[in-house]
């Protein structure tokens, strides 16, 4: 059985977090050229955020620099690096 992928569906696809993790998580995912929907971010604070345009204001190298230093720095699922505690 071939497994269906949302983005062969649907032209656009929206994600409902305030999360920052989702949000760079979508980034990333959204620079992959086989991944052909527009996504989009609802954040709680009723704005929709346009995901391709944020990697473009950001830049290619950024987005994808963004998720390891995300992850170092400020990641909610990190909770210490090497006997440091998150402060």
């Amino acid at each position: 059985m071939k497994r269906q992928h949302a983005s062969e569906s649907y032209e656009n696809i929206v994600c409902i977090s305030a999360d920052t993790d989702v949000m760079l998580l979508c980034m990333f995912v959204n620079l992959n050229e086989q991944f052909p929907s527009k996504i989009f971010l609802k954040r709680s604070t009723s704005k929709i955020v346009e995901i391709p345009k944020l990697i473009s204001a950001v830049g290619t190298k950024m987005t994808e620099a963004l998720l390891g230093l995300h992850a170092f720095t400020g990641c909610d699922t990190v909770k210490a690096h090497f006997q440091e505690r998150k402060k």
